[in-house]
């Protein structure tokens, strides 16, 4: 019974020993750009500008709060008169082309941080495309030249044996000794651009990948790419969207060098007359330099002519 448990044994061995064996899974570009687009700090932090911008839309055209206040006469307090009181309820009354203004502002910077994230995921892929190609070839650049340092020995042992049997000359077996030290050279050259090509996909992955375990499939035919305009390129579009916003705030800042209304309901208790007591009342604030106003239009105004500029 134990010698046919041991024959089990031995068969069991042989066949998983000639089951092939499974290879290590290879990572490819696609694996790098997508671990890219999910870790990359950068990136990440222009998906929260879009929130941010996003945000800003949604308070961009809401009114005002509006002020609440109420006092009391302390000498009410004693005795056995009427307690003295007074509230007020005032609201600011905005321009309606005020509003309008304020929200194109907030959703060109909504556009304008998409088109800036956009541009900021292509040029992460292209980095992340260039770097895999990169390394890549590194690994094949050391692999080829072991091979050819294993050829030169293997004519260095060949021209040693020749040279024993006086058919070959001692200089030829020095000019392969040469081109031997000159490839180990290069082998430290290659093994040092090779870890420097490493550690600079770190910030992009999180990680220092293995060079011998990239693949690089070459298409039989080269994909063809739809011929784009300028004009959708994503950094123009934010150019675009940034003078559109800065055009919004100069508007806001033109309309905020008109007056500014206020209306008001309020109660006063300390009128003997109660039919004094309810009021309302409209204000205007008025900017008597207008100092403030102007610089906001001027800041404006220049912010504009630098986004067309930058357009450009």
């Amino acid at each position: 019974m134990t010698r046919r448990t041991e024959v089990q044994a031995a068969l069991a061995v042989l066949i998983t020993l000639s089951l092939p064996s499974m290879a290590a899974p290879r990572e490819t570009v696609d694996q790098w750009v997508d671990e890219a687009l999910a870790n990359n700090a950068t990136l990440s932090a222009q998906y929260s500008a879009i929130e941010v911008a996003k945000a800003e839309v949604e308070g961009a055209d809401t009114w005002a709060d509006p002020i609440v206040k109420y006092g009391i006469a302390p000498e009410t307090l004693k005795g056995t008169n009427t307690v003295g009181h007074r509230f007020e309820v005032s609201q600011a009354l905005p321009w309606p082309d005020q509003l309008s203004a304020s929200r194109e502002a907030s959703q060109a910077g909504v556009l304008a941080a998409r088109q800036d994230t956009r541009w900021q995921a292509r040029k992460l892929i292209a980095s992340v495309k260039e770097a895999y190609a990169r390394l890549w070839y590194s690994d094949r650049a050391i692999a080829l030249h072991h091979e050819t340092r294993a050829l030169v020995e293997q004519l260095a042992d060949i021209t040693q044996q020749r040279l024993e049997y006086g058919e070959g000359t001692q200089s030829d077996l020095l000019r392969i000794k040469t081109e031997l030290d000159a490839l180990d050279a290069k082998l430290v050259e290659l093994l040092a651009d090779q870890d420097r090509l490493s550690a600079s996909l770190i910030p992009i992955l999180g990680r220092r990948p293995n060079p011998s375990e990239l693949v690089f499939p070459v298409p039989h035919r080269m994909p063809v790419t739809e011929t784009r305009t300028g004009a959708d390129h994503p950094l123009v579009q934010a150019a675009k969207a940034r003078t559109a916003e800065a055009r919004a705030r100069l508007d806001a800042a033109e309309v905020g060098r008109r007056p500014v209304f206020t209306t008001s309901a309020g109660y006063n208790s300390l009128w003997a007359d109660e039919r004094k007591r309810w009021t309302v009342g409209l204000g205007v604030q008025i900017p008597l330099s207008g100092q403030r106003q102007s610089s906001a239009v001027r800041k404006a105004a220049a912010e504009v002519s630098r986004r067309q500029w930058l357009t450009t």
